[in-house]
């Protein structure tokens, strides 16, 4: 792979790249830009100078320096330009998930600008095994640099970003990296290779023999045959034949035969129950594929059982922002529904509350292409048909949860189930400041029914007598004979009993305004009044 020299822009946004959450230093240029400085700064100084560090920015947080104040510059008056530094990059092997990180100050001013990579293995073409190479990279940055209110003080300002004209954004140049170095040498021998003419200037010894190969000619230098180590038998020098008929293969009942080339015996392969037919040239029976449930079927050269699926899981939180670099965070777990037993992640086999390892960290699947986005490999060409439930969680904030349930046939997911539910906030959840405790002691003190219904058996027996003698005296006031009586001047309504004698209810008849009534001349109690019913 060719070195990739590349330009890469200090943009405004941001992304948190192992563990730091600060703006991008990418390979596109933005639209918007901002002044990393606006306060005064009282003096005025004489200078005001620009300078940056770099950084390797590793997985685990930790920082290795590799320049320190490097492309400076230094003004003393009123301007506003993109002005030029250089600096050296040295060689630096980097790891797949190492970051550079760029700083951006003024000591005169107090503030820094921090801008970081994509992590290595992210880079155009998604690299691994490279380093930054040897090259001057060109640190371009817009500033300004102006008096500042009626004292004249001075005042310094850096653009960390263009502000849509392509002609002032800050950025590096021949930002150049590719595959590391491999130095060439042969191991244990005293010979060289001459610039010059290109030959080897010694001999070429064969470890552990009596001879060499000559420079000169090309042809073996020693005499006598050359030893095959650990067999019985060796190659003429003289004529370049095998001195003996057969070759032995190390462990093996089997020979290459020297005379026809053929396989002489059969040949097994180590560790299975299975050979290669000398004859045809056939497998005699299956390719078992060592640590793994499946095998080359020999009839059809198929994979019989056997698959790897991938759950995969996106993670948002309640702005529908993507949450990334959080794979510490995550989890995944996987149940079988027949035995109830979770999944084992270091043998994959189901085992009572999931054995040694019952859960893993699910792993970011790009953070460039498809942020917020995670997924867990699984091998299920082992794994009996049936329902399956995969349990995601993310412990971060906000917190998330989800579940997968998914149906496999011959190891072969079949059917998907996706919750839509437990991807939920938590703050949708009964909090736990909210949780009021039941009164237990006051629920048991309760009556029980049998209790209550004997307390009230006497209660409804009284309301139906009060009841039935309500009725019986209605029936009474409607049917039973009724007269008028004067006494003294005041008419009264006489209800009489069932003899006849006795008064049920005697009412005097007053008007309105509480006058005797000394006329009635309408209606049933007139009629009454007039027959002395």
């Amino acid at each position: 792979m060719a070195d990739t020299v590349e330009t890469r822009y200090c943009r405004i946004d941001t992304h948190t790249i192992n563990g730091l959450t600060v703006k991008k230093l990418i390979t596109t240029q933005g639209s918007f830009g901002e002044l990393s400085n606006t306060t005064p700064v009282p003096g005025p100084p004489a200078s005001i100078t620009w300078n940056s560090d770099v950084i390797i920015r590793h997985a685990d947080n930790s920082q290795s320096v590799i320049g320190s104040a490097v492309a400076s510059i230094t003004k003393s008056a009123p301007w506003l330009e993109v002005v030029t530094a250089n600096w050296a990059c040295p060689s630096t092997s980097l790891l797949d998930t190492d970051a550079i990180l760029v700083t951006q100050y003024c000591p005169q001013v107090p503030t820094t600008v921090n801008f970081i990579t994509e992590q290595v293995q992210n880079w155009q073409g998604n690299p691994s095994g490279v380093s930054l190479k040897s090259a001057t990279w060109t640190f371009e940055r817009y500033v300004h640099l102006y008096l500042y209110g009626d004292n004249d003080d001075l005042s310094s300002v850096m653009y960390s970003q263009d502000s849509g004209a392509t002609t002032r954004p800050t950025k590096i140049t021949n930002f150049t990296w590719g595959p590391d170095a491999v130095a060439a040498a042969l191991v244990g021998d005293a010979i060289s290779v001459s610039t010059a003419t290109g030959e080897v200037t010694t001999e070429i010894s064969l470890v552990g023999d009596t001879i060499a190969v000559s420079t000169a000619t090309g042809g073996l230098a020693g005499a006598g045959e050359i030893a095959v180590a650990g067999d019985a038998i060796s190659v003429s020098t003289a004529t370049g034949e095998f001195a003996a008929t057969e070759i032995p293969i190390a462990g093996d009942a089997i020979a290459i035969s020297t005379a026809t080339g053929d396989l002489v015996g059969g040949m097994p392969l180590a560790g299975d129950a299975i050979s290669v037919s000398t004859a045809t040239g056939d497998v005699t029976t299956g390719v078992s594929l060592a640590g793994v449930a499946e095998a080359i079927s020999t009839a059809t050269g198929e994979l019989v059982g056997g698959s790897d699926e991938e759950i995969s899981w996106g993670l948002f939180n309640d702005s529908n922002v993507a949450i990334t670099g959080a794979e510490a965070s995550t989890s995944v777990k996987v149940r079988q529904r027949a035995s109830g037993k979770l999944l084992n992640w270091s043998n994959n086999t189901y085992e009572v509350n999931g054995g040694s390892t019952p859960s893993v960290s699910m792993v970011e699947l790009d953070v460039i292409n498809l942020e917020g986005y995670y997924y867990r490999a699984i091998t299920i060409s082992a794994w009996p048909d049936g329902w399956y439930l995969a349990v995601l969680s993310y412990t971060g904030t906000p917190k998330r949860n989800g579940a997968i349930e998914f149906y496999v046939v011959d190891g072969v997911i079949v059917d998907i189930l996706v919750s839509t539910k437990l991807d939920m906030s938590v703050s949708s959840r009964l909090a736990t400041d909210n949780y009021v405790v039941p009164d237990n002691a006051g629920i048991a003190a309760l009556p029980t029914l049998a209790e209550i219904e004997a307390s009230t058996v006497p209660a409804k027996e009284a309301t139906i007598t009060t009841v039935l003698a309500a009725v019986t005296l209605l029936n009474k006031y409607v049917k039973n004979t009724k007269e008028i009586k004067v006494i003294s001047g005041t008419k009264y309504l006489v209800i009489y009993d069932n003899d006849n004698i006795s008064e049920l209810i005697r009412k005097s008849l007053k008007g309105p305004s509480g006058e005797d009534i000394s006329n009635i001349v309408a209606g049933a109690l007139a009629l009454e009044n007039a027959s002395s019913v």
